[in-house]
Parts: C-alpha cells; structure tokens; sequence
C-alpha cells in the first residue's frame, strides 16, 4: 500500500485533507492528524466515490503535505502490510 495522492481543500473544513491510496483506500485528515484533537478517519474506496459529480471539496492536490498528515498517511500503510503479513502466515 502506497500513498497515490494527497488533497488539500484549503480549510473549508476540518478534515482538509483527503489522502488516496493506491489500493482504493480513502481517509479524512485534518492538519494535525496525530493528535488526540486532530481528526484521521476512513471515508471509504475510491470505486465508492464519483468524484466530479459528488462535487466532493477535495482540492488541489499537493506535494507540500503538513507533517503529521505524511505520519499519518505512513502509520496506515504500516498498519496495512502488517496486516498482510499476518494474513500470508
């Protein structure tokens, strides 16, 4: 599991940022994500999602990310490939 891309709606809400990944996972993440007053939750799969016409505030997207979403975004493919790990055994 990698990071595909990374939105940023710029501040129109609190969970700013949409992360996608490659394997058609979407997550919500607000700027501190890491902290217990940030915000990091699963909004679903890409295939879910019809982009343009749910007129979803996603944004630009960026290459500038804060910290903690990187963190973040890096925690949930760890937790993924331990998953597969386990699953393989």
């Amino acid at each position: 599991m990698n990071i595909k891309a990374i939105y940023d709606n710029g501040g129109q809400s609190f969970d700013r940022y949409t992360v996608v990944f490659d394997d058609g996972s979407v997550f919500g993440m607000s700027h501190n994500a890491t902290s217990p007053q940030g915000f990091c939750q699963y909004a679903g799969e890409v295939s879910e999602f019809d982009f343009n016409a749910d007129g979803l505030p996603l944004g630009e997207e960026i290459d500038n990310v804060p910290l903690e979403v990187v963190r973040q975004a890096i925690n949930i493919c760890k937790i993924n490939m331990c998953k597969f790990e386990r699953e393989r055994k």
